[in-house]
């Protein structure tokens, strides 16, 4: 009879060391080229492709999934979490869940820290900005190891600010817009027309929502006709949203934006509640 794992054998094991090894590998791996978001099917194939290299024993799910989840933390700063779903019952436990998140658990810094960072990134932004063309790429105006920096740099901030402004827009069209109408509301970012590239991504806002799609920023919906032919696209928020942008998250980012005080901004949250409609229900 094969031996099973429990949750004592975790910590004087070294094979059950090795297959959680070789899933986090594979985890970090994913989250890069796919997404971040893993069913409970892809999971336990993992651990199951694994240990089929290290041990002929058994392995509780459980004790495989707390020894990822002490790696991501103590290594990555990230955690696997269990992802409530309708179908749950009451007293469920993260590693019974049927769909599971890779999120970070890095430590926020204080507020300030942010708003410099945030500050000197975009006075440097600026900087590398000439009418409307961007010139932080050009080898002319800075040197190839400050382009590459800078570059890096100003992606990740515009990419930040654009998915924002994206989220914004569709939390406050009742989690329910049609992609024409987003578009009308991205004229007001800065994104003109069906051609327009991004400055820095190089990407056309048709490629940037896929994008945001592919990670699970936002769930697609297209409603065709008998023929086959595309009626309309409608975008909704996507399961990493649910949970890296919560409804607290949407409100402190209307207050700061709006540049709200503290009495108007607890006079907008009620607002919001209405704004968003179904957004932050349950996943079924």
């Amino acid at each position: 009879m094969s031996q099973i794992y429990t949750l004592s054998d975790q910590d004087d094991d070294p094979n059950l060391a090795m297959v959680t090894r070789g899933v986090v590998r594979h985890l970090m791996s994913l989250s890069e080229s796919q997404s971040n978001v893993f069913s409970r099917t892809k999971l336990t194939t993992l651990v199951r492709e694994a240990a089929s290299k290290e041990t002929s024993r058994k392995l509780r799910f459980a004790v495989v999934f707390a020894q990822i989840n002490e790696i991501l933390s103590t290594t990555f700063g990230y955690e696997l979490v269990g992802v409530h779903t309708k179908t749950m019952a009451p007293g469920w436990t993260p590693d019974r869940a049927q769909l599971f998140m890779l999120v970070s658990k890095m430590p926020t810094p204080p507020p300030s820290f942010e708003a410099l960072l945030l500050q000197e990134a975009s006075q440097m932004y600026e900087s590398r900005m000439v009418g409307d063309e961007y010139v932080g790429d050009d080898l002319g105006t800075i040197s190839e190891s400050g382009m590459h920096n800078a570059v890096s740099t100003d992606a990740h901030l515009v990419a930040q600010g654009l998915t924002l402004a994206v989220l914004t827009i569709v939390l406050l069209s009742k989690n329910n817009v049609h992609q024409e109408e987003l578009k009308e509301a991205m004229v007001e970012f800065g994104v003109h027309s069906e051609n327009f590239r991004l400055p820095v991504l190089d990407l056309t806002l048709d490629e940037f929502l896929k994008n945001l799609v592919k990670q699970e920023y936002l769930r697609c919906t297209e409603e065709t006709a008998q023929d086959g032919v595309r009626l309309a696209v409608i975008y909704g928020i996507g399961r990493r949203t649910q949970v890296e942008f919560d409804k607290a998250s949407l409100l402190g980012a209307c207050t700061e934006i709006m540049e709200l005080d503290p009495v108007r901004a607890a006079q907008l949250e009620p607002i919001l509640e209405l704004s968003i409609g179904d957004a932050y229900t349950e996943i079924s």
